[in-house]
């Protein structure tokens, strides 16, 4: 039975000085950007979240609370790769260059993503501002179409074929515009029946 043996680097104190100190600056690097974020967020984005959309702001600090957790690791695995190189393992490097290609691609999707969120937001809210009935309705309507074609634009901008769910989207468009289109016969119908009794009975006089 062969025995492979994985040579492993001898390495010396200073290199076990320069790992210790790379991770020691990644952890210290990626709980100060931490709480750079939510400092920023809570100087510029709450307040504004609180006077536009008073609703949207749990789920908002839910989000940057994420977001920070995400950048803090993402830091933290960055210096603990590159302390892996002293012992002749460089992760990072490859890692960087697979993600030369990707990393622009992905920056598209998710400005698609923010953007299609903030458009979603204002027209619901717009909607939901006039008078009518069943506003809330066709509010729901658009923020489910805005949002299903938001996803479908950031997957294709990453080049992930979204073919099938074009057709997904398509057929539950047509469905949902035939619910729409009967709730707003129905209600039209309801507050236009006492108009045309009465003009039926004046025709009759």
């Amino acid at each position: 039975m062969a025995i492979t043996d994985i040579a492993i680097p001898q390495i010396g104190i200073t290199e076990w000085l320069k790992i210790g100190f790379l991770l020691f600056l990644g952890v210290f690097l990626g709980y100060l950007i931490k709480v750079i974020i939510k400092k920023i967020a809570k100087i510029n984005i709450y307040p504004w979240v609180r006077k536009t959309s008073p609703g949207l702001y749990k789920r908002t600090v839910s989000g940057v609370n994420l977001v920070a957790d995400v950048v803090q690791w993402v830091i933290i695995l960055m210096f603990f790769l590159q302390a892996l190189s002293a012992f002749k393992i460089y992760l990072l490097d490859e890692i960087l260059r697979l993600s030369i290609n990707f990393v622009p691609k992905l920056a598209i999707a998710f400005f698609i993503i923010v953007i299609g969120l903030i458009i979603t937001n204002v027209l619901s809210r717009k909607i939901r501002s006039i008078e009518f009935n069943h506003n809330n309705l066709l509010a729901k309507f658009l923020e489910i179409v805005f949002i299903y074609a938001t996803i479908l634009s950031a997957l294709e901008a990453i080049g992930v074929k979204v073919t099938p769910f074009l057709e997904i989207f398509r057929v539950g468009l047509y469905t949902l515009g035939l619910i729409l289109a009967i709730a707003v016969g129905v209600a039209l119908s309801s507050s236009l029946k006492p108009l045309i009794e009465k003009v039926l009975n004046e025709k009759k006089k």
